[in-house]
């Protein structure tokens, strides 16, 4: 039962199953790198808004994205459409809008009225110039925060440095 036959047949049919069905006779091609991965999806979030984007030399290209593929970035520039290699971006920059400064605007607001409500319930005697004096301060200094915290530069490092 234990033949030769038999124990090369068992031999070859455990090398076939554990041999790989083919062997790579080059590398394989790599799958887009992380920057390219982050300026397309960028890209296609910013579609439409002005962006300010950063080249490898320091210059700086202003555009609308129009298009973004993982290996080029087709622009917008004042009507015109400019072709980038999205190798060549090394940031991006988003400028604050209407939205941010409507945010700080509210944040004024809520300030003011929570220094007018605060005043009042503490201070039963206070005067009304009092209290207007002090929604005035909270509204201004919740106003200063709101612009701080909301209405600035968003900057987006491509490289990943």
């Amino acid at each position: 039962m234990n033949t030769p036959l038999r124990r090369a047949s068992l031999a070859i049919l455990l090398l076939l199953t554990f041999l790989p069905l083919s062997l790579a006779g080059q590398e394989r091609t790599l799958g887009p790198t992380p920057q390219q991965i982050r300026a397309r999806k960028l890209a296609d979030q910013w579609r439409g808004k002005k962006v300010i984007f950063i080249i490898e030399s320091g210059d700086d290209i202003v555009g609308r994205p129009v298009k973004a593929t993982f290996y080029s970035l087709t622009l917008d520039v004042n009507g015109r459409r400019i072709v980038l290699p999205i190798d060549t971006l090394s940031a991006a920059i988003l400028r604050p809008g209407p939205p941010e400064l409507m945010l700080s605007a509210v944040a004024g607001i809520l300030g003011g009225a929570l220094g007018y409500g605060a005043v009042e319930l503490t201070i039963p005697t206070a005067t009304s110039g009092q209290i207007q004096t002090a929604a005035a301060v909270t509204g201004i200094l919740a106003t200063v925060w709101g612009l701080r915290t909301f209405y600035r530069k968003i900057r987006y490092d491509l490289k990943g440095e």
